[in-house]
């Protein structure tokens, strides 16, 4: 990588939208989607692990992006913090239609192990980090094994608790 750099957390609902536009984005080569831990570890302290929000957040959905920008060359960008959750809804929602668009594209991957919190590492560290996760193809047919990492066991069943959810 030329260089590294950090999304920009904002509003969970802009987060969404601001992401999915850069899964699409033309210049965006690749996308690896993580789970972060169901819990914090005991032995942590707020300055280990930065904002991630209240522990009824967890898992929060993380991500790092391979970018070329035209004039900073290969980019590599990292998504964590408090970046989005499918802990409840209306954050459900906003995973679903990331997840959505996700699965239309063929540069996205995930992993099945879950990423250690790391909003508090340097970016190039967490960015180097989530090259050594194992990684499998984001597809319709994978995308139960990676929201299961995200705390949703029946994504069919949650969908249907609210209509506004329902697949197009």
């Amino acid at each position: 990588m030329d260089r590294y750099a950090r999304f920009k957390i904002g509003t969970t609902n802009d987060n969404s939208r601001r992401f999915i536009e850069l899964m699409k984005d033309g210049n965006t080569k690749r996308v690896i989607l993580f789970a972060t831990p169901i819990s914090v570890p005991d032995d942590s302290s707020d300055s280990d692990l930065g904002d991630i929000g209240p522990v009824s957040n967890l898992p929060l959905m993380s991500a790092c992006v391979e970018y070329w920008h035209p004039g900073e060359g290969n980019v590599g960008m990292v998504v964590d913090g408090l970046f989005l959750t499918a802990a409840r809804m209306p954050r459900y929602g906003e995973v679903c239609a990331v997840l959505d668009e996700a699965e239309k594209l063929d540069k996205i991957y995930y992993s099945p192990e879950r990423c250690g919190f790391t909003v508090c590492e340097s970016v190039e560290d967490a960015f180097n980090e989530m090259q050594t996760y194992s990684l499998l193809p984001f597809t319709q047919e994978s995308r139960a094994e990676y929201i299961a990492l995200l705390g949703i066991q029946c994504e069919e069943e949650t969908r249907a608790l609210n209509p506004a959810l329902a697949r197009k």
